[in-house]
């Protein structure tokens, strides 16, 4: 029996307000964007499956589509007030990171109306020579945003990691808001999993068309995901953003190929699984190359976020965030993973069981079964293993999970 630490004094079990999508409560009607997931399954479903391994492998996924971050101070971003004496976020650390914000909005404006001249310049006639001297200024726009956004981002690499990562903190927030402002929840939900995850691999399992460049850089979210919140953590924002995605905007690949809990938490084990039994070695080891501290803290509460979306439908996504946080929720996340998640045991009743010391308890055989399929599936399109690898999936996944329960990762109170 797995069991993890703990619950703290402000929580109590509670039955779940509702169960995690399952592949058959998964398959709603695809959100706008989507490519048919007929040409999806017809077109790609052997490139696809072996690439989606990529989902759980860190920073290389997203790094080759992820758009340059640039920035341009002099078109005004969202604030958040009194951000310093809130949060103990340096001024300095945040006026480079709302520069930051502000320079890709411009950038990505500027890119947007090169892109509606170039097109508009094709058989304009006796406008195409204003057209292309109107493109010549916004070339020379655009490398010069380029350039300030070398200069900041220099700036950015000097000051301490923290500092920075608490600024990018606050500056995701209140750009996620001006976003979910001006073009919804759900927009704003799929830009900002985007922003960090935009490849054919994502964009096939989510079910949705590749952003573009302009589009990324007009929501000002920062090029890292690694970000900080005011209890200290660092989050991998990231992995928190798929699982708001994955809520917010269903659709039939997500039954079909990836799951919530798979392009979260059990996906994020099953890597580090996958990689024990082709690696050997420490399974701790394996966990933190495929499932760092600040993936599954981003998973856990990407997962929590999930399930209060569910509970609220329609809430104020970016206020949510903000409560989360700002409430001390993330200190407690295993407890409320724990209230509505189905990898816990529970009672009769539905309230997740508890140990004699009080930790909640892990339903095992769901788990367990979750992350094998899964690591299997990665096993078997030969990411990083052989097949002499697959008779080790199993103990590889019972390592792999009695690593994750022992660590006290999920800082509970």
């Amino acid at each position: 029996m797995t069991t993890v630490r703990a619950p703290h004094p402000r929580h109590v079990a509670q039955a779940p307000t509702a169960a995690e999508p399952s592949a058959a409560s998964d398959r709603s009607p695809a959100a706008t964007e989507v490519e048919p997931g007929a040409q999806v399954l017809g077109e790609l479903v052997r490139d696809v499956l072996g690439s989606i391994v990529d989902l759980f492998t860190g920073p290389d996924a997203a790094a080759s589509s992820a758009p340059p971050t640039q920035t341009h101070p002099g078109v005004p971003g969202p604030r958040v007030g009194s951000i310093e004496t809130q949060h103990d976020v340096p001024a300095e650390a945040l006026r480079v990171q709302q520069e930051l914000a502000d320079t890709r909005r411009a950038l990505g404006a500027a890119l947007e109306q090169e892109g509606e001249l170039a097109r508009r310049a094709e058989g304009d006639g006796v406008l195409a020579d204003a057209n292309g001297q109107r493109l010549t200024a916004l070339a020379t726009e655009i490398n010069a945003l380029r350039a300030q956004l070398s200069a900041l981002e220099a700036s950015e690499a000097s000051q301490p990691r923290e500092d920075v990562e608490r600024a990018r903190f606050e500056v995701f927030l209140d750009s996620f808001d001006a976003l979910e402002r001006s073009r919804g929840p759900e927009v704003a939900s799929r830009l900002s999993r985007q922003a960090w995850y935009n490849d054919r691999k994502f964009n096939v399992a989510a079910g949705t068309s590749a952003a573009s460049e302009s589009d990324l850089l007009k929501t000002g979210f920062p090029r890292s995901p690694l970000m900080r919140s005011p209890s200290g953590d660092q989050i991998d924002m990231g992995h928190l953003t798929c699982a708001l995605d994955w809520q917010l905007n269903p659709s039939p690949t997500h039954g079909l190929l990836v799951d919530l809990e798979e392009v979260t938490l059990t996906g994020d084990l099953a890597a580090a699984a996958q990689h024990l039994a082709a690696t050997g070695g420490d399974p701790l080891a394996s966990l933190d190359a495929q499932a760092g501290r600040a993936d599954l803290l981003g998973d856990v509460d990407g997962l929590n976020l999930a399930a209060r979306l569910r509970s609220n439908p329609g809430s104020d996504v970016g206020g949510l965030l903000r409560d989360y946080y700002a409430t001390g929720s993330d200190a407690d996340r295993l407890d409320e993973l724990a209230s509505h998640s189905r990898l816990f045991k529970r009672d009769a009743s539905g309230a997740a069981l508890q140990d004699e010391a009080g930790r909640w308890i892990l339903d095992r055989e769901v788990i367990s079964e979750k992350v094998r399929t899964f690591t299997t599936t990665l096993m078997l399109l030969e990411y990083g293993s052989t097949s002499g690898a697959l008779p080790k999936v199993s103990d590889s996944v019972d390592a792999i999970l009695e690593a994750w329960a022992s660590q006290e990762l999920l800082a509970l109170g």
